[in-house]
């Protein structure tokens, strides 16, 4: 084997163990957040008399858990590296036990206040009214469903294109914004305007009453502050910028209609989208970091050749010689 051939050989070797160290990570988070959240799913459970959820929650971190300590077999490593992301949709879901359980008060009145001093009015309900146009409506609504292909085909795309270093990173990235977010969530329960006053005053269409459809039974009361949509969106946005630069420009694209949307079609306020994208920012940076391989220590200098050392110490001969000299003058 020529030598390209072996260097071909270490990088793909070093890529998977890049790939395999970023997977580890994700599992790590996930099975910690779900450990860290296990007392307030127990709570509900309890004065809810419900043992489904527990049942769910306890199995999720045992899969992880095993996933990140056990040594699994190679058939299921695929498995295993999009099970950080296949659990997100599970942590999204256990939020409203998660609120329930630990009985904190929503903060709506605080975040709505917050919109208010903000931009002097509140715009989750007030856009609608403004812009009763059934095009902008539609459309906004629809930014707001591509959520879903913005987050989940850029990862899909990476790996069938086979760039597992890449798709991890996508993976611990995306990981990192649910958990700051859904963190975030439980400090600060917020049912978003939605909740509190119903979906703003927008004109009737199809896609609105889709979105309206899938948020009355899959949304989780207290999850709005700070929107996880918006973070995860930024954080997808800029992986894919990064990997699939056209896919991520145009996923960038609909990522600030989805902002935009979020607040006209009164999902969230818009504080919520503020501090998504926030969360967003600096899941990039601590991704980023993250994925910094170590600087390799600088090596020592060789030492200088055999004449170098034999000129230096004749130079410092010298310059003894010549400051003893000019010492005795110095007596003299």
């Amino acid at each position: 084997m020529d030598g390209s051939g072996r260097t071909r050989e270490v990088d793909i070797e070093e890529t998977a163990k890049r790939a395999e160290r970023l997977t580890r990570l994700s599992l790590f988070l996930v099975a910690g957040y779900l450990f860290a959240t296990t007392v307030p799913i127990i709570r509900w459970s309890v004065v809810n008399a419900s043992r489904g959820a527990l049942v769910v929650h306890l199995l999720a971190l045992g899969v992880a858990a095993a996933c990140v300590f056990l040594t699994l077999p190679e058939k299921i490593r695929p498995a295993r590296a999009w099970l950080p992301l296949a659990l997100i949709p599970l942590l999204y879901v256990e939020l409203r036990w998660v609120v329930g359980g630990i009985g904190m008060s929503r903060k709506d009145h605080a975040i709505a206040a917050l919109d208010v001093t903000l931009f002097h009015s509140r715009i989750s309900s007030s856009w609608a009214q403004h812009f009763q146009v059934a095009a902008v409506s539609e459309l906004l609504h629809l930014a707001y469903l591509s959520y879903y292909p913005i987050v989940f085909v850029p990862p899909i795309l990476l790996w069938f294109k086979d760039r597992r270093r890449e798709f991890a990173f996508t993976v611990l990235s995306l990981v990192i914004a649910y958990v700051i977010c859904y963190v975030g969530s439980i400090a600060v329960p917020v049912d978003g305007p939605r909740f509190v006053n119903g979906p703003a005053a927008a004109p009737r269409g199809f896609v609105r009453a889709l979105a309206i459809m899938i948020l009355q039974n899959f949304s989780s009361h207290g999850s709005a502050f700070p929107s996880s949509h918006v973070a995860a969106a930024v954080v997808a946005s800029y992986c894919a910028i990064r990997f699939q630069r056209k896919l991520g420009i145009a996923a960038a694209f609909m990522t600030v209609l989805l902002g935009i949307g979020a607040v006209y079609a009164g999902f969230h306020y818009a504080t919520d989208i503020i501090a998504g994208a926030m969360v967003g920012a600096s899941t990039i940076f601590i991704a980023s970091r993250i994925e910094r391989p170590p600087r390799p220590a600088k090596p020592p200098k060789p030492p200088p050749p055999v004449k170098v050392q034999v000129m230096q110490a004749r130079m410092a001969q010298h310059s003894a010689r010549r400051s003893r000299e000019t010492k005795r003058e110095e007596e003299d």
